[in-house]
């Protein structure tokens, strides 16, 4: 991953202002945010439903039932506690401040200018802004749009295993980790991770490093 020393504060400053303002614009349109009317569509009402449910008491697949992964549930439910209107959209906000953060850090690992770093994720922001007209993600609250900084983090460690040759078991840990999230949102995304796991697998088999460090 990228190092860092001080005479890169101030840009690094700079990107995280930038995602933090990316992510922002792109969910000020969500009926959570604090400018929103509070009504979100029907998944993602029953999403705050079944946290509701959870916070008087009520179990999850037992007493309410809906097809996602607990974490999801889980997520909701921490966004309630922190406030009922808007605290969901924050915790949203903070995993899209994390999706624009990776992405530079990904773009980073191919070339270390920043500028052109910048440049060079122009394509992935705008393909997050296009998101807003897709019905999935319109409004907020879903599954996919939890599962992306963990997509986006996994990927971000592949790109620099691919580029760099870089695998440690920490990292894998953390990919497994990012996996295991991700299956508790939307159980079907695994197979990103099983597709980085076969080819690493694969790779360090042909180059016979069988100890990890």
């Amino acid at each position: 991953m990228l190092i860092l020393d001080k005479k890169n504060n101030l840009k690094m400053l700079l990107v995280y202002i930038t995602a933090i303002i990316m992510a922002f614009c792109l969910l000020l349109s969500s009926p959570l945010s604090p400018f929103g009317q509070g009504f979100s569509k029907i998944d993602s009402s029953v999403f705050r439903t079944i946290a509701m449910q959870m916070d008087k008491g009520y179990m999850p697949y037992k007493d309410t039932f809906d097809h996602k992964g607990p974490l999801l549930y889980l997520i909701n439910f921490l966004g309630l506690k922190i406030n009922s209107h808007w605290g969901v959209w924050l915790i949203e906000f903070v995993f899209m401040t994390v999706n624009f953060m990776v992405l530079f850090f990904t773009s980073k690992l191919l070339n270390k200018s920043y500028f052109i770093s910048f440049v060079s994720i122009i394509p992935s922001i705008l393909f997050l802004y296009s998101l807003e007209v897709y019905e999935g993600f319109n409004g907020g609250n879903y599954a996919e749009d939890y599962i992306l900084p963990f997509l986006m983090i996994s990927l971000c460690l592949f790109v620099d295993y691919i580029l760099n040759d870089r695998v440690t078991n920490v990292r894998i840990a953390i990919c497994g980790m990012c996996c295991a999230c991700a299956m508790m949102l939307k159980f079907n995304f695994a197979m990103v991770w099983f597709v980085f796991g076969l080819i690493i697998l694969l790779n360090e088999i042909k180059n016979k490093n069988y100890i990890l460090k």
